[in-house]
């Protein structure tokens, strides 16, 4: 007995101290059970084990507490250092939280989780978070933010990200190829209308859970990496208006979830593949103001669902299909090869191999409604 205290209770109190000191928090329950088995090989009193079981929850409370701060101001910190809130609720009163900061949502930890600033917030400056402290964001939305520079490779450190959306800004240079490739979980990328250069890396194939791709009004050189074609979660795929050249990749028609297909606007050449026509759910093709050639495939006709088709300016042949014209949405102009009883389209022939041309439609015709 030691100032009232037994040896057993000595003895379980150490092993308590051990068991927190070395275990981590995860292992609670081991930690519990070791407890109780250390008291019914004692002596001890249950009130004393009850009482080193409650300690036991407290300091693991303070533990967490104390971690959850941690962080907590260590997002806060990389917020204030960017410079871009520095107007936006960083005062003395919001102490340093930042899920109180303009734009922040935070996830029960308090850990930021979504930066979303959207054409709100002209922060003319380079991206320049600290993306190392910013490990559970998965939605980052500076649209219209007048951000310049380059994208940071570091931003492949944000593995959970699945949102990023950076587009009417005024970035330059080239994608990091290395860094999106850690980018697994992306839904969404939308860079379109910056000044990004050079060609699509061919890792963007490797983001298997893409639904959504953007690259629109950029100055994207070289051609079409056919590893885009194994994105076949993607719904829509807008690569318009840049300074791509080449022909379309035939493994398009693999995406057959693709709903939205835009390669208007540069110097596509070649044949429109039928496997364009494999695509079942597409709604919307875009493929004007390029150098595409030959007939139009008749698979295209067919498309069940198909609201616009946008062939116009480019050098395609053949005859269109009777019947056909009732779509609104139908833009053929600019095709000198390309010949109907329509205004704006060259008349056929009566000695045109085009006018005997058959159709067999597999599926109706879509309404204009």
């Amino acid at each position: 007995m030691v100032n009232g205290i037994s040896s057993n209770c000595l003895s379980l109190c150490m092993t308590y101290c051990y068991i927190t000191i070395s275990s981590p928090w995860k292992l609670i329950s081991a930690s519990i059970i070791h407890l109780i088995k250390t008291y019914m090989a004692s002596s001890v009193p249950i009130n004393s084990v009850a009482l080193l079981i409650s300690v036991l929850f407290y300091g693991i409370y303070l533990d967490t507490a104390a971690d959850f701060v941690a962080a907590s101001e260590l997002d806060f910190q990389t917020l204030r250092e960017s410079g871009w809130w520095s107007t936006y609720y960083m005062t003395s009163g919001y102490s340093s939280n930042p899920c109180m900061c303009y734009g922040i949502t935070c996830n029960d930890d308090a850990s930021v989780t979504k930066i979303y600033l959207y054409h709100d917030v002209v922060l003319g400056s380079t991206l320049n978070l600290n993306f190392a402290s910013l490990t559970n964001l998965t939605f980052l939305v500076l649209v219209g933010a007048g951000l310049r520079g380059s994208i940071p490779p570091e931003i492949g450190i944000l593995s959970k990200l699945t949102y990023l959306d950076l587009s009417y800004n005024n970035l330059t240079g080239e994608f990091p190829d290395h860094s999106l490739r850690n980018l697994t979980r992306l839904d969404l990328l939308d860079i379109s209308k910056n000044r990004i250069s050079g060609c699509i890396p061919p890792v963007l194939g490797d983001l298997l859970k893409l639904t959504y791709l953007d690259l629109s009004y950029n100055s994207l050189t070289g051609s079409i990496p056919s590893d885009i074609a194994q994105l076949t979660n993607q719904r829509t795929l807008i690569l318009s208006h840049n300074n791509l050249k080449g022909s379309i990749p035939i493994g398009l028609g693999s995406c057959t979830n693709l709903k939205h297909l835009s390669l208007s606007n540069y110097s596509l050449t070649g044949s429109i593949p039928r496997q364009i026509g494999y695509i079942r759910s597409i709604k919307s093709i875009g493929l004007s103001h390029n150098f595409l050639s030959g007939e139009i495939p008749y698979e295209l006709w067919s498309l069940p669902y198909l609201d616009l088709l946008d062939l116009s300016y480019n050098n395609l042949t053949g005859k269109i299909p009777d019947g056909y014209w009732n779509r609104t949405s139908l833009a053929l102009i600019g095709n000198k090869n390309l010949c109907d009883n329509f205004k704006g389209i060259s008349p056929c022939l009566a000695t045109s191999p085009a006018k005997s041309t058959k159709y067999q439609f597999l599926f109706p015709l879509p309404s204009s409604s």
